[in-house]
């Protein structure tokens, strides 16, 4: 069948995948059911399997059949959180009345698994969360990121022996080293004492007597580095022994040796920075994807530093607040994202916020792109992806949160002037 492109299918997310074109979607951002947690009532569901490890597997199947549908600048995210072996789910198996809901509720037990070895044994945290991600490792995913949603408002717990669990794992996945990724939308305001620190200027490189060097205005007669007359600074060594640096490359510590290495790979670097391929899969002017590190390294390297000169130079630079390391539109954030939780009126254990989803989507899907969630339950990703302009294709196996889905989707206008107080551009 044809991609469903704006539509919730209903059905076993592997065989819906199957039906889809190769390398169709840009951005797959899903959470699985959490193995041993909740039974949600639908026969083929993830999460019940016999053993964790029959889990790990089913996950890696299920992200195997992603990757065929993923573009090659394409980042899939997982939402997966952690499970105590023997605990029963959350609180052993029981039922109540949900006034949200309307409805009976039954949390999960676990299915009794027999103690195989070390690992199984009650009270134990199981990992799964890294199992996973590192059997996707194993079938050639790429991990980029592993951020860690902090839930500020998380529920209490009533355990004595060790701290409230108050996290789950976002992993970032890519199938390519060349994907699609636009860190300036997702910026956040530098911090005050940051921008007051870069108020304090710094001068560009320049030559003292002939050799390059750098000063400061608050150092003003500090040269970093200097180098003897007459001499290139990539010839001369910087270490124990004189004239070291004309020697043959089998001398010295294997930290010299790699040093000495990756100069010439730098070099290399600096020499064909201008050409159309490197850094570049999206077919931009190259002197638009370098970094503003790799543009002032460049320089750096351009005026007679090597690059391990230039690297110092940085963290230097850095320092004292040069103009070089602050971009206007804020900086890089961090793996750790404080978001807290929300209520959801519907029929569905576990929605997470529309939150979560914003930076994943505006940083790894491009404007008019396509974002799948393949195990959507009430639609979050989804309303997000429209909201933000993006087209978006949900599956979910149980036809309640399908009709969720449906229905919430319905609500969001085709196009929104502006979302989470921010002004929407495409």
């Amino acid at each position: 069948m044809s991609l469903p492109i704006n539509e919730v299918v209903c059905g076993d997310c592997l065989e819906v995948l199957k039906t889809f074109p190769d390398e169709s979607i840009d951005l797959t951002m899903f959470s699985p059911p959490y193995w041993g947690l909740r039974d949600y009532g639908v026969s083929g569901q993830i999460g019940l399997e016999e053993h964790p490890l029959r889990y790990v597997e089913k996950m890696v199947q299920v992200c195997g059949e992603v990757k065929r549908v993923l573009k090659k600048t394409g980042s899939m995210y997982i939402v997966i959180g952690d499970t105590y072996f023997g605990s029963g789910g959350v609180g052993g198996q029981y039922k109540k009345f949900s006034p949200n809901r309307k409805e009976i509720v039954s949390d999960y037990k676990q299915p009794k698994v027999e103690n195989d070895g070390a690992w199984l044994q009650p009270k134990q945290l199981m990992g799964i969360p890294w199992r996973v991600a590192i059997a996707l490792q194993e079938n050639g995913w790429i991990l980029r990121n592993d951020i860690i949603w902090n839930k500020p408002n998380h529920m209490p717990s009533s355990v004595t022996d060790r701290l409230t669990n108050a996290y789950e794992h976002v992993f970032h996945f890519v199938k390519s080293r060349k994907y699609y990724y636009n860190l300036d939308t997702i910026r956040v305001p530098h911090a005050e004492s940051g921008i007051e620190r870069m108020k304090y200027p710094v001068a560009k490189f320049h030559m003292i007597d002939g050799k390059p060097s750098i000063n400061t205005k608050t150092t003003k007669e500090k040269v970093l580095l200097t180098y003897p007359e007459g001499k290139n600074p990539g010839d001369v060594y910087q270490g124990k022994f004189e004239g070291f640096g004309e020697e043959s490359e089998r001398f010295g510590s294997p930290r010299a040796r790699n040093e000495r290495k990756s100069d010439k790979e730098y070099s290399n670097l600096v020499e064909h920075h201008h050409d159309k391929d490197f850094n570049n899969p999206l077919g931009k002017n190259p002197s638009d994807v370098l970094t503003i590190e790799d543009k002032m390294r460049i320089e750096a390297q351009e005026s007679g530093f090597t690059q391990h000169s230039a690297a110092r130079i940085l963290t230097h630079l850095h320092q004292v607040g040069k103009d070089y390391s602050r971009n206007e539109l804020g900086k890089n954030p961090s793996d750790f994202w404080n978001i807290t939780t929300r209520g959801f009126k519907g029929a569905h254990f576990a929605v997470y916020p529309e939150q979560l989803c914003i930076r994943p989507i505006k940083s790894s899907c491009p404007p008019n792109g396509i974002v799948l969630d393949l195990m959507c339950g009430s639609g979050t990703t989804l309303v997000v992806a429209k909201k933000l302009g993006r087209k978006y294709v949900g599956i979910d196996l149980n036809p309640k949160y399908v009709e969720i889905a449906r229905k919430r989707l319905s609500t969001v206008p085709e196009k929104l002037e502006t979302f989470m107080g921010e002004v929407l551009g495409v």
